[in-house]
């Protein structure tokens, strides 16, 4: 039992120190997006938002890829998310004068709720902008991002965010994208 719980411990230390990236099985010819997953940083002189999804185990091509692009959805939506929770969180931290230190209130939940429904909308027909199947594993990745000026325009856009968290949101926006950035 002794020796179970070692190689336990031993297990967990591995994957804490080499992280639970899908992408450590990436071949090794994978492009880059693929072995840095999802994200946030900077393309083309704009900042962006972006996520990677994987599927494996599907015969088919067209499933496969069709998998790989719902699951880069899926992960750009929790990247967003996190871009969601900072915002509120800064945005409450200012309006109370005081570091909430992980502390979610109504009046929080409430402003994250309005800005998830206002960001669901933006990834609806989001495009996949890269698709690569490994050829050693055969598992699909797909690509897909969307500008932080893109999600501001969606929020600013929106009727049911009150005015304050917009004016919030442009004045901090970068400097709040750089947190998700640093997190992720």
């Amino acid at each position: 039992m002794k020796y179970v719980n070692q190689v336990i411990a031993a297990s967990l230390f591995a994957a804490l120190i080499l992280g639970f990236s899908f992408t450590a099985t990436a071949g090794s010819n994978a492009p880059e997006w693929v072995t840095k997953g999802s994200g946030a940083g900077e393309f083309e002189n704009a900042r962006v938002f972006y996520g990677v999804g994987k599927a494996e185990n599907i015969e088919s091509e067209s499933r496969l890829f069709s998998t790989a692009d719902c699951k880069a959805r899926a992960a750009l939506a929790n990247v967003l998310y996190d871009f969601v929770d900072f915002l509120s969180t800064d945005y409450m931290t200012k309006k109370m004068g005081h570091d909430l230190a992980g502390l979610k209130n109504m009046e929080m939940i409430k402003y994250e709720q309005q800005l998830r429904a206002a960001l669901q909308n933006s990834l609806r027909g989001l495009k996949i902008e890269k698709q690569w199947l490994d050829p050693e594993t055969r598992a699909g990745y797909s690509y897909c991002r969307v500008t932080l000026d893109h999600v501001i325009d969606v929020i600013n856009k929106s009727e049911e965010i009150f005015p304050e968290i917009k004016k919030h949101l442009n004045q901090r926006a970068p400097q709040i994208h750089g947190m998700v950035e640093r997190k992720l």
